[in-house]
């Protein structure tokens, strides 16, 4: 599952991390400021980010993702993003079961423009 956040904030993403991951989980994340609040009393192990290199996996379906959007819909509004993230999730999950975990990340993306 995808969710679509509104800000960064502490608070946004705590809600989406509490809708969408189990609270055994063992939360890994970038040195992003709001993650320690957001990921409350959970385990929590944040690496600095190296310009993404350190979480390559999920940039990889970030990009996939945008590319997607961009190849199939050009381009897509703000206000179906949602649908469209939960289309994407799934399609990939159905085509790619070993896909799924990679997926239940949150994922946020800024409205994307055409080219």
């Amino acid at each position: 599952m995808a969710k679509v956040v509104v800000d960064y904030s502490a608070q946004e993403l705590g809600s989406a991390i509490d809708e969408m991951i189990s609270s055994e989980a063992i939360i890994v994340t970038d040195m992003w400021t709001s993650y320690p609040k957001a990921v409350k009393t959970r385990e929590h192990i944040s690496f600095l980010s190296e310009k993404g290199e350190n979480f390559d996996k999920l940039h990889w379906h970030i990009f996939n993702l945008k590319n997607w959007i961009r190849g199939i819909h050009h381009s897509i509004s703000p206000d179906h993003l949602q649908r469209y993230l939960d289309e994407y999730y799934y399609m990939s999950a159905t085509t790619n079961p070993a896909l799924v975990p990679f997926f239940n990340a949150v994922i946020i993306l800024a409205p994307l423009k055409p080219h």
